[in-house]
């Protein structure tokens, strides 16, 4: 991620305090380079250029330039106020982390950039210097995409995996079944709910395992809530079904 901090050169001696504690000279990501008022607008637009043109081979398709800001309409005005209008750049796209992190949260108001950081576990250096806050709004944005993906992969692998397992112990039940039909001895069977997710079998001989059970069999059991829910089994041999 390579970052630039521009500085007006007329405004260097100012500091913002009025509503947050402003720290022009910490930017923590490079070196900062002051530049003219009026030289600002055109050194702007070259970064923008720079990067919709950078590594296109000549002939080729000028790149997608994503322009990232929290609450970026407030980026956009100011750049104007400077004199530069970035959706004069054809193809421009534009993301805002505030909204985006508001409806990943279900909120109705924007939190802070430092919020968003905070809940993505990345910690901040002198924010509200503009150059650090460009960059931790790429990382916010990139640590969202990445938390979102997450957790919708978990969900879908989870909700595939209890799909799987549904069809592999209908299958299984299915199995126990046509066995059941064809043993010696008739079996009582239970009809089993298909959401069952779990198997337990012990011997089904005649010879009393599984701790001292006189009849032996199998169970299904829901995994989920730990429970039996059917039993097959076989009776004592004087007993017939």
């Amino acid at each position: 991620m390579k970052a630039v901090h521009l500085r007006i050169k007329e405004n260097a001696h100012l500091t913002n305090h009025e509503f947050v504690q402003g720290c022009a000279g910490r930017f923590q990501f490079g070196d900062s380079e002051f530049v003219s008022l009026r030289d600002a607008p055109g050194i702007v637009a070259s970064y923008f250029r720079g990067a919709a043109f950078e590594g296109v081979k000549e002939g080729g398709s000028r790149r997608t330039v994503v322009l990232v800001g929290h609450d970026v309409k407030n980026d956009v005005s100011m750049l104007r106020k400077l004199g530069f209008d970035v959706y004069n750049m054809p193809g421009l796209i534009t993301l805002d982390t505030a909204v985006i992190y508001r409806a990943y949260k279900g909120l109705w108001n924007s939190v802070s950039l430092g919020s968003v950081l905070e809940e993505l576990a990345i910690e901040p250096w002198f924010l509200h210097n503009a150059g650090n806050d460009a960059v931790y709004t790429l990382q916010a944005l990139i640590g969202l995409a990445v938390r979102s993906a997450s957790e919708r992969g978990l969900k879908e692998g989870e909700e595939r995996k209890e799909g799987e397992s549904v069809l592999e112990m209908k299958e299984v039940t299915e199995a126990l079944q046509a066995a059941t039909d064809t043993t010696k001895n008739k079996r009582k069977v239970i009809k089993v709910k298909e959401y069952v997710t779990g198997l337990v079998v012990w011997d089904s001989g005649l010879d009393g395992s599984r701790g001292g059970d006189s009849d032996g069999g199998f169970e299904l059991q829901d995994s989920r809530e730990s429970s039996r829910v059917a039993t097959y089994w076989t009776p004592p041999s004087s007993s017939w079904w």
